[in-house]
Order: structure tokens, then C-alpha cells, then sequence
């Protein structure tokens, strides 16, 4: 007779086959292995997909500078040109050269006294600045074309057109003057 009475079943004993797992454990780690391979691969595909947009990116970025730089040579301005024949053309060379168009608008609103309204300001290469308004009066027109020529911005003021509107009660005029070469104030580079 035995003393002793065995709980376990017999396949769980040492030296006999190994326990067999439930198979919802087994299906569920199987399923795991799954879902995370299937997670990486995702994921390796949109890592795959970012870097063909960015390399479309920087060829078209690369694309454009090509185009600007055969542009910047067929307009001469190479900024690798070291002798004197060819200007180097410099952010700081171009901020000077452009005209601070804020400065000169302010100094317009400054000069032109009450009474007078602009109606247009046109600037050309050629003909310099043209002021186009009216005034309540000719004395108007006279104060509108001193202040100019005071000021620092503005040189070579000179009366187009004034004349009588026969409609209304006002005098009409054209001001062409030039923007002065010399002060710092109407240029961007310097303040």
C-alpha cells in the first residue's frame, strides 16, 4: 500500500514530458509576436514613406537653387568673382541700394500740410517719385512743394500740373521730385 498520495498529474513530474501550456497562453503570446512584428513593419514603412517626401524636398530645393544660380549668372552676378570687373552683390550691398519705401512714406505724411491730400505716389527709375492730389487751394499746392524741398528725403521738386477743378472746389496737381541719393534715412542697409 502507498503511504503517500500524488497530487500532481503525472505529466508535470520531473523526468516525465514537459507541462503542456494552456493554448489561450499559447495564443496569446503567439498573437503578441504578431501584433509587434506587424508594429515594426508599419512602422519601417512609414519611416520609408517620410523619407522619400523629403528627398523629393531637397532635389526640388536643389532644383530651384540650380535654376537661381544659372539665373544670378546670366544676369553676370557671380559671387565668386573676385576681379573688378564683376560686382559682388552682398545681402549687405543690396539692403543699401534698396529704398526703405516706410521712411519715405512717413516723411510724405510729415510734409504735406492740412488741406492737401495725395492721391497717388508712383515711383519710376527714370522719372523719380511722382505725387498726384488735391488742395483746397494754389497757396496749398506752393506749401506742399516747400516742404519737399526741405526735406531731407526729397530734391529737384518740380510742379507738373496744378489746375482748377471746374467740378468741385479744389485744385488738382502733379509733383515730381527725386529721392536723395546721399541720405541714409531713406535707405534699408543703414539707420
Amino acid at each position: 500500500m502507498k503511504e503517500h498520495i500524488n497530487l500532481f498529474q503525472p505529466d508535470l513530474l520531473e523526468g516525465t514530458l514537459k507541462a503542456k501550456t494552456p493554448k489561450k497562453k499559447q495564443l496569446l503570446g503567439t498573437s503578441a509576436v504578431v501584433f509587434l512584428l506587424l508594429f515594426i513593419v508599419v512602422f519601417y514603412i512609414q519611416d520609408g514613406k517620410k523619407q522619400i517626401l523629403l528627398k523629393r524636398e531637397v532635389d526640388a530645393i536643389l532644383q530651384q537653387r540650380q535654376q537661381l544660380e544659372q539665373q544670378m549668372a546670366s544676369l553676370g552676378v557671380l559671387s565668386g568673382e573676385k576681379n573688378g570687373a564683376g560686382r559682388l552683390l552682398t545681402v549687405e550691398a543690396i539692403l543699401k541700394e534698396r529704398i526703405a519705401w516706410s521712411r519715405v512714406l512717413v516723411e510724405v505724411s510729415r510734409v504735406v500740410p492740412e488741406g492737401v491730400w495725395i492721391t497717388a505716389l508712383e515711383n519710376s527709375a527714370e522719372k523719380g517719385v511722382r505725387l498726384d492730389g488735391f488742395a483746397l487751394s494754389y497757396p496749398k499746392v506752393t506749401d506742399l512743394m516747400s516742404s519737399l524741398e526741405v526735406s531731407p528725403l526729397f530734391q529737384d521738386v518740380l510742379l507738373d500740373f496744378s489746375r482748377q477743378n471746374s467740378g468741385e472746389r479744389r485744385v488738382d496737381f502733379s509733383i515730381h521730385t527725386r529721392l536723395k541719393q546721399a541720405g541714409p534715412e531713406n535707405r534699408l542697409g543703414k539707420k
